[in-house]
């Protein structure tokens, strides 16, 4: 499938229960309304979670939430909680608690063992308070130089507990090597050679995104971000299998991975006469071209 047309599924509330726990399955990364003020901690309902429009993943009757609190005037950080039959099952604000802008983004379960959300943070922070603390093992162990652009973190959760397992920054450079912005775009998982499900990641950077072995991309002449920029992960986040953005020319270990992509995308072969029973479970296929340069990113062109 060629970058300037993409195909995916448009699943801010996404739900498998008809289908069971897919082969591969994917979300699509928004970012909703905070769902409240005030200090940690406070009373937040399902209706809260809904109404903001936070992410969310439900697999029979549970539905994982992730989404945004407006903690203080000038801070918002992360909020993620499970809820089956409307009754609270666990909640975490504690993933990211410093000055630093932090917001869920979204989230991908396969119903078993493997749940992973994505959130963004605007600078780095020390583990006492930041996504340092889950992050060290991680491909991508922290937020890098500089401060000010937002970047992705995914982590991987306990669907038991919310407690993080572990998990990973993506990011961009400038040629400085200091820190640009990721748009977090899409998040899913699909079979790989291993027991466990690879973890997929697509997002849009600004300027140069990584190559797997972490060193920045080159851009050839007249190249402008954003780069459509898309990774596989191992289940635990510690190690990026692929890594791959359009018009960059030192792209690594890309041989077949757009039908890898394609194929994770359509979250499991479907025939046609499927198609009811995806517009009953909210699946709407959608073509997405190529976007405009993100609000408040720093030297957005190349």
């Amino acid at each position: 499938m060629a970058f300037g047309t993409r195909l995916f599924l448009a699943a801010a509330a996404f739900s498998i229960s008809a289908l069971g726990a897919a082969p591969g399955m994917a979300a699509t990364l928004i970012e909703g309304d905070v769902i409240a003020s005030g200090g940690i901690g406070g009373s937040l309902t399902e209706a809260d979670f809904i109404q903001s429009g936070a992410a969310s993943f439900t697999v029979g009757d549970t539905t994982i939430y992730v989404g945004t609190r407006q903690v203080s005037a000038t801070n918002q950080n992360p909020v993620v909680a499970s809820f089956t039959n409307g009754v609270q099952d666990w909640r975490r604000e504690d993933y990211e608690t410093g000055a630093a802008d932090g917001r869920g983004r979204g989230v991908v379960w396969d119903g078993l063992g493997q749940l992973y959300a994505a959130f963004t943070i605007d600078g780095g922070q020390s583990s006492s308070v930041g996504f340092e603390a889950f992050t060290l093992d991680g491909w991508g162990q922290n937020y890098g130089s500089g401060g000010g652009p937002s970047v992705a973190v995914l982590l991987r959760l306990d669907p038991a507990t919310g407690d993080a397992l572990g998990g990973t920054y993506v990011i961009s450079q400038l040629s400085s090597g200091n820190t640009n912005t990721v748009v977090p775009l899409r998040l899913g998982l699909r079979d790989g050679a291993g027991a466990e499900r690879d973890v997929f990641f697509a997002g849009d950077a600004f300027f140069l995104p990584l190559s797997t072995d972490r060193s920045r991309m080159t851009a050839p002449p007249g190249a402008s971000s954003p780069f459509e920029y898309r990774l596989l992960f191992d289940a635990a986040l510690e190690n990026a299998l692929v890594a791959e953005a359009a018009g960059l020319t030192n792209v690594q270990n890309v041989e077949g991975f757009d039908a890898l992509s394609d194929a994770f995308l359509t979250i499991i072969p479907l025939p046609a006469s499927w198609l009811g029973l995806m517009a009953a479970l909210g699946l709407v296929v959608a073509i997405g071209r190529d976007r405009g340069k993100a609000a408040g990113c720093r030297r957005c062109g190349v």
